[in-house]
């Protein structure tokens, strides 16, 4: 079965504006919503993901945190994501993955110390069939 999952990309200034639509197809997604507590240090989210089948992935939050993978203490990689500003990545997408040291991701350990609550979105499209 496939699944898409879909990003539109816009730009503005003034009246000017382009939009654009991407949709990528996999076979395979995980989605975690979580509420990581203010004052949280590396809360430990369960999350597996094969970095080299990723096909897109979105955390968003509404407040500041810092991701940090499979470990709190020496992480193989770590995200600082502000609220509102999430970090968005896809396969068609000309940068890198994000999963800079392609280890797989077998828990997330997130630290929010914004003064409240952070609601995190996780999203992730992986090609569970390569």
């Amino acid at each position: 079965m496939s699944v898409v999952h879909a990003f539109t990309q816009q730009w503005e200034q003034g009246n000017n504006s382009v939009s654009k639509r991407i949709a990528i197809t996999a076979d395979a997604e995980s989605n975690v919503s979580v509420s990581v507590p203010d004052s949280s240090t590396d809360l430990q989210v369960v999350l597996a993901l094969d970095v080299s089948a990723l096909k897109s992935i979105i955390i968003a939050t509404d407040n500041d945190i810092t991701v940090e993978t499979n470990s709190g203490s020496s992480a193989d990689d770590t995200f600082t994501i502000l609220a509102n500003n999430p970090l968005v990545w896809n396969s068609d997408c000309p940068l890198p993955n994000p999963f800079a040291s392609a280890v797989d991701v077998t828990d997330l350990y997130i630290t929010n110390a914004s003064g409240s609550a952070a609601a995190v979105e996780i999203r992730t499209l992986v090609d569970a069939t390569p």
